[in-house]
């Protein structure tokens, strides 16, 4: 048996009654897995025997040397009740199978989605060798994931909002990456890319998807089908947030082309074809980026792509705001009580533009944030926030619908909340944007004295005219921020009337979790 990667599960969508997911391998060349899966469970109590396997066919996404990429399509009809199937992957002899391949269980949501239970997590890795000393256990937080999938019924849906994989490294460990890096400013701009380095980028990217992507992290992405969005870290540190004549240089160029084959092939599972002859097709809501969106039962899911497109003073295209909220107002009326909006870096958090200058007093400051420009609070795009917090706004009162933030990236935890008094009705659900960050389940915090820092300047920022932004403090633990790794969870709770929404942050070093409810309209 040599699967040397996966399986990595992936969600594709929700359509007529069918839960449509994928697992995704690697593997040798010289191997034809076959995954077979059943159904071997049905409700929440009562167990029947596995039904016939249905075997799913593989479809090959890549070959790299002596490797290749598999794709396995998994169909399965929704119920009234919840489900569990299991799948396996096996060989022309059985006996080579090994057995962390065979019945691994996938929880399948009912039909109307009613309850469906998600996680969302962020950086895993680490921005530099020395974050790796500071960890004791670098998985710790992937092994309460899986604890807690195990013991709380399974979660459906694992939605990771940037930096599955940390990229930075090339500047040191690809040889030409590294000559050309040293060469005078210049000589970097007139450089064309060598076939060798185009070569050496490209094994850069697969190896690195790999290596990152083993043990405990793999298990909980081989259990729980998974939706991915990629951050600067997965093509290298602070895409799109350099000067126009560095980010258009010819290598630059190149890196993102082949970050972005490979965070096609292994988080968005497309084949490089399919990337390369580009059109606009579900779940992809955009014409020339990744941004996409899922209608699950009365929950609306929309995930940003701010890494494609951005610049030194745009984060998303004129365009593809139009494509994004174009595919938002087609949504009807009443349709959906709760709309999630999943955006790497937070809308909703401190202002960076006036610590500034204090940073680099800081020990440690560059763990807290490697560009400030990053941020959508820096001058150059709080006039692109302004509109989108305009938008999301007139979304829920136009929809009557719930609207949620959820983001990572500033490796701390934390919770905001944006607040409209304009036009009366002040209190109402519909005027009241939550924004949960989790951050991050492997990259450590940054120091104390930042923390401190952080709890400081966390005044109420002045929007607009009638509308506040603010971090508030968990309730009940008279803190802003969570200076230790963790991930959320996200489970609709069908029993209650209101039909709420719990976020827990499942934090190192706590027995129980921080909790904020979100009551749906």
């Amino acid at each position: 048996m040599s699967i040397t990667m996966g399986p990595i599960l992936g969600f594709k969508k929700n359509e007529n009654d069918k839960w449509k997911i994928c697992a995704l391998i690697v593997e040798d060349k010289d191997d034809n897995h076959q995954l077979e899966w059943s159904i071997t469970k049905r409700g929440t109590k009562s167990v029947t025997p596995a039904e016939d396997n249905r075997n799913a066919k593989p479809k090959t996404l890549l070959e790299h040397r002596n490797e290749r990429v598999t794709l396995f399509d998994l169909e399965i009809d929704l119920e009234n009740e919840e489900l569990e199937i299991r799948y396996s992957f096996t060989t022309e002899s059985d006996s080579d199978t090994d057995q962390k391949y065979k019945d691994i269980p996938i929880h399948i949501p009912q039909k109307d989605i009613a309850s469906i239970r998600m996680a969302f997590a962020s950086c895993n890795g680490f921005s530099t060798r020395k974050g790796t000393q500071k960890i004791d256990d670098i998985n710790e937080r992937w092994k309460n994931l899986k604890r807690i999938h195990e013991e709380n019924g399974g979660y459906q849906l694992l939605m990771l909002g940037g930096d599955q994989i940390y990229a930075d490294s090339i500047w040191d460990v690809v040889p030409s990456i590294k000559e050309w890096s040293e060469l005078n400013k210049e000589d970097r701009q007139a450089y064309k890319p060598s076939s060798q380095m185009r070569k050496e980028i490209d094994d850069f990217y697969f190896y690195l998807y790999k290596s990152a992507w083993q043990k405990e992290s793999a298990e909980i992405m081989g259990r729980i089908p998974t939706l991915m969005m990629w951050d600067d870290h997965d093509i290298f540190d602070g895409w799109g947030s350099y000067p126009e004549e560095q980010q258009n240089c010819e290598v630059y160029n190149e890196i993102f082309k082949i970050a972005r084959k490979y965070f096609g092939i292994f988080q968005l599972r497309q084949s490089a074809e399919s990337l390369t002859q580009w059109t606009q097709s579900k779940p992809f809501i955009c014409n020339k980026q990744f941004t996409f969106g899922h209608l699950l039962g009365k929950t609306a899911l929309l995930i940003l792509d701010t890494r494609s497109e951005r610049s030194w003073d745009e984060v998303i295209s004129n365009q593809s705001w139009k494509e994004i909220f174009d595919w938002l107002n087609d949504i009807k009326k009443s349709s959906i009580k709760h709309l999630l909006v999943v955006t790497g870096v937070p809308v909703s958090y401190v202002d960076f533009n006036s610590v500034e200058n204090t940073l680099d007093w800081i020990p440690g400051q560059q763990e807290l944030e490697d560009d400030l420009r990053d941020h959508w609070r820096h001058e150059d795009h709080n006039q692109e926030r302004l509109r989108l917090i305009h938008r999301l706004l007139r979304f829920a009162n136009d929809k009557l619908c719930r609207v949620t933030i959820v983001s990572g990236d500033v490796h701390v935890g934390a919770l905001g909340v944006i607040e409209s008094t304009r036009g009366g009705n002040t209190g109402s659900p519909t005027n009241i944007i939550n924004q949960l960050i989790s951050s991050a389940i492997v990259h450590p915090p940054p120091p104390t004295m930042v923390n401190i820092m952080l709890e400081k300047l966390s005044d109420v920022e002045q929007v607009d005219r009638g509308i506040t932004s603010e971090l508030i403090k968990f309730p009940g633990t008279g803190k802003r921020f969570i200076r230790s790794r963790n991930w959320l969870s996200l489970a609709l709770d069908k029993e209650d009337p209101e039909e709420r929404i719990w976020a827990e942050w499942h934090i190192e070093g706590k027995r129980k979790p921080f909790t904020k409810v979100i009551h749906s309209i």
